[in-house]
This record gives structure tokens, C-alpha cells and sequence, in this order.
């Protein structure tokens, strides 16, 4: 086990200490004489510490981070370094936190280090999940339309979940892998005037959806290659468990019904990834894990249609147009949520709100697959069971019938 060394880094009078000597290139030159350094650090995790520093000639705050020293001293230097180079990524600039200098700090012990912009006024993901349970309920509660608080919380949920998609999906599009997303290191930036305010945050209502402004923190080493098999594990699994944590509390179990593909665990994918599931389905005999790419696409377009549907069951309480009593789909929206759902998207959807048509065309034609959706068992989940969607099954058996035959 590695040695804990958070307690051996002490900031006195704005200066680092590691085992109280200064932080340096060596036992005479101090390596931050241009920051203030924040007494108390951001955070630290297995891999090392955060310190918020501000610079005094810029006079702004950035994010000092200090890899922890391991026994394989060059390796660990050097997986830092890689970290530090992926992360300094410009093309990716407004959703990672962009890296502006790396190095190693010789003395009096050798640290790797990154130094990237500061981020305010904002709530992690783990942080809005605590919440989030506790409205619905830690067995999750059923979903109650008459509930100004369920529908507020449903509400930001849905618009936090296409802010991370979005972000996730411009990494993919750029061949980049996270590695690391853990719901601590994915950051929802929220307005100073909303902080705390997660019920709030938007002035929406269902089937209105507007993309939350969300950054990735701290993405790990993994390269986007056939090689790279863990890295993509890894992010498949969080892809699916982060829009997981967002939908499932507002309907119970049902969430994982919706997929024709096993979230449950595998003792293959545990001793080979240590992850406890993955998005994976077998083939005679062997495991495939699903790339993130496209379960990121898959839940993009499941978000637009839960919307949608959502809207359609909230203002349809009080005016059914269907003669059986349930809210019926508009006949113009019909060809487009059948795209959505099971085709490549030419057209702009009309269904939702217009910052996402683009993404959505590039990512689910670019990443396309539609056979691991359960749209019937979808339909039979609560609300969207309010709603009549034979118009959809009517659309999609027209397309399945002129279909050219191989």
C-alpha cells in the first residue's frame, strides 16, 4: 500500500512545505515564489493533492496539483506527465479545465506537478446525487406530477445529464478518452447568484431542455485507442452509471430494464478492469464491452425522447387529444422521434431546444446503433406509459418494410 502524504504537505504564510522544507528545483531555489498558496487544499485523492494558488503578477487563481511520489518512481513521473499533456488540450477548452504548465519539482523529494485554471461557482456531480436521492427517496419514489419539487429536480437532472453528454461527446469526437470520470471530478458550473440552488437553477419546464454548462476535472492518462481497452471500460461504465444516477431515482428500477445489453456484474470485467459492471453483452462465448462512444450516444438519444415525452405527459394531464384519454404525439413530431430513435438524423429536431440538434446529428449519425435500446420496455415505464406512441411503432414498421433487402 501506498504511503498517505497528504499530511506531510504544509502551507505556511502562502509558501509549500513537504516534510517541512520548501518545495523546490533544489535545497535553494523555492519553485512558487510567484503564488499565494491556499492553506487548506482543494482535495486529494490517491494520486495526489490540489492547492487553489494565486498568482501574483497575473492576479488570478489557478489549481496546483502535486502528483504523490511511488515506488516506481519513472513510471508514475511519467504517467503525470502524459496526464498533464492531455489535459492541456486547447481544443477542448470550455469543457475540461485546461492545463497551463507541467514539470517536476526536485527537492526535497522529485513531485510531478500541473498547473490549470481555477473553477468557481460550481457543484460536483456527487454532490447534486446526495440531493437528488434524498427528494426521490434512497429505493426511489414514484414520480408524481402534482410534485413541484419532483419536477424541478427531474428538470435539472435531465439538463445536467445533456451538459454531460455534450462534454463527453466533444471528448470522443476529439479521440480523447477521460479515464477518470468519477462523479467528484465533474463539475456542473452554476450562475454565483444559483449556488446551491439545484431545484432552480433553470426556469424550465419538462420537455424544455437546455444543456448545463459541465466540466471535466483531472482526466486520467488513457489514450482513445484499439489498445486502450481499460480506459474505455472505464468510461463506458461511467457514461452509463452518471446518466444512471441521473434518471433512475425518478423511475426506480426501471432504468436498466430499458437495455438490451447487461449492466450486471461479471467476475471477467471485475478481475480484468476492476470495475464492478460495464456495458458489455456476449457472443458466443466471448464479452464485448460497449465503446463510451456510443453508449454515450445511445443515452443522447434516449435523454431527447424522455424529454420530449416528459413535456408531452406534464401538459397532457389536464388535455387529453387522444380518444382513449392519453396525450397523443404531435403528428409533425412523429418522423423526427423516429430518427431520434431508430435512424440517422438529417432534419434539425424540433423536439427540444436547438443548442443540441448539432451535437446530436454528429454524434448519434457518427456513433450510430440502435438495437441496444428497449423503446417497448421504455414505453411501459411510468409516464412515458401515459403517452400514446403508436404513431411511433406505425413509422418505424414503415421504415423496417422499405428497407431495400440485402
Amino acid at each position: 500500500m501506498e504511503t498517505l502524504f497528504n499530511d506531510r504537505f504544509r502551507v505556511c504564510e502562502g509558501k509549500l512545505y513537504f516534510d517541512d522544507k520548501l518545495v523546490g528545483y533544489s535545497a535553494k531555489e523555492y519553485a512558487l515564489e510567484k503564488f499565494v498558496i491556499d492553506e487548506v487544499p482543494l482535495g486529494a485523492g490517491a494520486n495526489g493533492i490540489t492547492f487553489r494558488v494565486f498568482h501574483k503578477r497575473l492576479k488570478v487563481f489557478q489549481v496546483l496539483k502535486l502528483y504523490f511520489p511511488k515506488a516506481a518512481e519513472e513510471t508514475a513521473l511519467n504517467k503525470a506527465e502524459q496526464e498533464a499533456i492531455k489535459n492541456a488540450n486547447t481544443d477542448l477548452n470550455g469543457v475540461i479545465a485546461v492545463v497551463f504548465d507541467a514539470g517536476v519539482f526536485e527537492y526535497p523529494i522529485r513531485l510531478g506537478y500541473s498547473l490549470m485554471e481555477s473553477i468557481d461557482h460550481f457543484c460536483t456531480f456527487k454532490d447534486f446525487r446526495k440531493k437528488y436521492k434524498e427528494i426521490f427517496g434512497l429505493n426511489g419514489n414514484t414520480f408524481d406530477f402534482e410534485n413541484k419539487q419532483h419536477k424541478n429536480y427531474l428538470s435539472t437532472a435531465l439538463n445536467l445529464a445533456a451538459g454531460f453528454l455534450k462534454a463527453v461527446l466533444t471528448l470522443y469526437e476529439k479521440k480523447v478518452i477521460d479515464g477518470d470520470l468519477n462523479p467528484g471530478n465533474i463539475l456542473w458550473i452554476m450562475n454565483k447568484d444559483n449556488l446551491g440552488d439545484y431545484a432552480n437553477a433553470y426556469d424550465l419546464n419538462l420537455g424544455e431542455l437546455a444543456a448545463a454548462h459541465v466540466k471535466l476535472i483531472d482526466m486520467g492518462s488513457s489514450a482513445m485507442s484499439d489498445d486502450d481497452l481499460e480506459g474505455k471500460a472505464r468510461d463506458s461504465f461511467s457514461v452509463f452509471d452518471t446518466i444512471r444516477s441521473l434518471l433512475a431515482p425518478a423511475f426506480s428500477k426501471s432504468f436498466k430494464s430499458w437495455f438490451d445489453f447487461s449492466v450486471k456484474p461479471n467476475a471477467g470485467i471485475t478481475d480484468r478492469f476492476g470495475l464492478e459492471y460495464c456495458p458489455h453483452y456476449e457472443e458466443n462465448g466471448q464479452i464485448y464491452i460497449i465503446p463510451p462512444e456510443l453508449v454515450a450516444s445511445m443515452m443522447l438519444r434516449l435523454l431527447v425522447v424522455i424529454n420530449y415525452m416528459l413535456g408531452l405527459a406534464d401538459n397532457g394531464v389536464n388535455s387529453y387529444s387522444n380518444p382513449d384519454g392519453k396525450p397523443d404525439i404531435i403528428k409533425e413530431d412523429v418522423g423526427y422521434l423516429n430518427d431520434v430513435m431508430h435512424g440517422e438524423i438529417h432534419d434539425d429536431i424540433s423536439v427540444h431546444s436547438g443548442e443540441l440538434n448539432d451535437l446530436l446529428k454528429t454524434a448519434c449519425n457518427h456513433f450510430y446503433n440502435d438495437k441496444f435500446i428497449k423503446w417497448d420496455q421504455f414505453f411501459n415505464t411510468f409516464p412515458m406509459n401515459l403517452i400514446d406512441n403508436s404513431k411511433l411503432v406505425l413509422a418505424h414498421q414503415a421504415d423496417l418494410e422499405n428497407e431495400p433487402e440485402e
